[in-house]
């Protein structure tokens, strides 16, 4: 089952100037905006480093592998780096932000495809608990400071880069390039050639029946695997591409598991009945619930799983007991009130969980 490692070394010794970008190059490059960059990518865009010089300097400083989000990516920065195709190509204005007040987790790098054009690439959500926590505030707000962070930082590059822009990222990158799209200059939108989003959820429905958005919506992109949950949340587009994965459920967001053959994924004609279930399942919940609702239920939630005193969820998982017994002393403070909204809320998933299974009948 090929995956994103045979495609650089099937493909790896021909430069995107000669063979042009395409839909695997982007899930290798959103791939890469995962990597920790803090210290060999100037942040200031003062000047720029090759993916291959970026490599080596990660290599040769055994204490930033901590930072890694998981082992994966260690592997990736060593192909990557090695790959003909990739270890030329300049990285520009790494930026990487994460505030607890403000409740956000930023990170992005500008990559010169070397053809005139520049792909921007926007991470994904980390294993900080900050980070998981922006992700849940997007059921309820407008706009999560991660996204007005997106447009800054795109119409940061469009000023200082000329050509065409490609912008992507997986997961919550992936949101981020359509609403840094959707929501810049006119003029920066003009340049933009295509938006990519790997598995990433869609649009709040308001912003999705905004201009900017419609503007830019005949170049999006969307990859999704077979049985998606993340990459089907709030309102999407019908439009994407099934990519098939080897693995099963959830853990089909993991993009090394996603089957490629040549310049392409291995597509499929649709989703999963399980992953159709779970999409209009959390749909329904979401109709149901006020937008009060979600924010108090994430707010509880959180406020649950930041008595572990943990910033993320390798330090949670460490000192599982002790984290376990926090958020038990947690929940048993909270307020009737609030004990009973929390309660109140999970119920009605149950509930709209339960009409669904009946209406699909026994086949799920």
């Amino acid at each position: 089952m090929p995956d994103i490692y045979d495609y650089m070394a099937w493909r790896g010794d021909l430069a995107i100037a000669r063979d042009g970008f395409n839909e695997v190059d982007n899930l290798v490059l959103s791939a890469f905006a995962y990597v920790p960059l803090d210290g060999i990518v100037p942040a200031d865009c003062a000047g720029a480093v090759s993916i291959g010089e970026a490599a080596r300097e990660f290599a040769a400083s055994p204490a930033t592998w901590k930072l890694l989000r998981m082992r994966k990516d260690k592997r990736l920065f060593e192909e990557i780096g090695r790959c003909p195709r990739f270890a030329g190509l300049r990285l520009h204005c790494y930026a990487n932000v994460i505030s607890l007040p403000e409740e956000t987790q930023f990170a992005a790098v500008t990559v010169d495809l070397g053809d005139g054009s520049h792909f921007v690439a926007y991470r994904g959500t980390d294993n900080t608990l900050v980070g998981w926590k922006e992700d849940f505030n997007m059921g309820f707000m407008r706009q999560v400071p991660a996204q007005s962070s997106a447009v800054a930082y795109l119409e940061s590059m469009a000023a200082r880069l000329a050509g065409p822009l490609r912008v992507g990222g997986h997961s919550k990158g992936g949101n981020l390039a359509i609403y840094a799209s959707a929501f810049c200059a006119p003029s920066v939108r003009e340049r933009i050639v295509a938006v990519y989003n790997n598995d990433g959820p869609w649009l709040h429905a308001e912003a999705a029946g905004q201009p900017g958005y419609l503007a830019i919506r005949d170049r999006l992109r969307a990859f999704i695997p077979q049985t998606s949950i993340i990459g089907l949340l709030l309102e999407h587009e019908e439009r994407y591409s099934v990519v098939r994965s080897r693995q099963k459920g959830l853990f089909q967001h993991d993009f090394y598991s996603w089957e490629v053959s040549g310049p392409r994924f291995v597509h499929l004609a649709s989703v999963t009945d399980g992953s159709r279930f779970v999409d209009h399942t959390v749909k329904a919940w979401l109709s149901e619930c006020s937008e009060e609702q979600r924010a108090l239920f994430v707010e509880a939630l959180f406020r649950i799983v930041n008595a572990t005193g943990a910033k993320t969820f390798q330090e949670m998982g460490a000192g599982w007991r002790r984290s376990a017994l926090a958020m038990l002393k947690s929940y048993l403070a909270l307020d009737k009130d609030t004990r009973k909204a929390l309660g109140k809320t999970l119920g009605l998933f149950v509930k709209a969980a339960g009409r669904h299974l009946r209406a699909q009948g026994p086949a799920i």
